[in-house]
């Protein structure tokens, strides 16, 4: 039992890891790195630029959780409102189960 934490331990850290050298990194350098140009050329501080692009992800991230939230509770609702999750509840409790 414990090697299964330890493997769901290391998954999600090397997925993790993996996510933000491919995903994370390539973003966060392109506007960090970025020079001068004609159009602007005072070039932003760094720490305004990185304050902006985590905001911005965070409040994404948020709005997102929000609206899954919302869904999920709009379905439970339902789902109670026309008795649907006492029958869905006694199929999976007499599901036979897989090994």
């Amino acid at each position: 039992m414990a090697s299964e934490y330890y493997l769901a331990l290391t998954t999600g850290l090397f997925g993790g890891f993996g996510h933000c050298i491919g995903m994370c990194g390539p973003i966060a350098a392109s506007y960090s790195l970025k020079g001068p140009s004609a159009a602007s050329p005072a070039v932003a501080s760094p720490w305004r630029t990185h304050f902006l692009y985590n905001a911005e992800r965070i409040s994404t991230y948020a709005l997102i959780g929000a609206v899954m939230g919302l869904t999920g509770s709009f379905v439970n609702v339902a789902g109670r409102l026309a008795g649907v999750q006492n029958i869905v509840a006694l199929a999976a409790g007499t599901a036979p189960m897989s090994a």
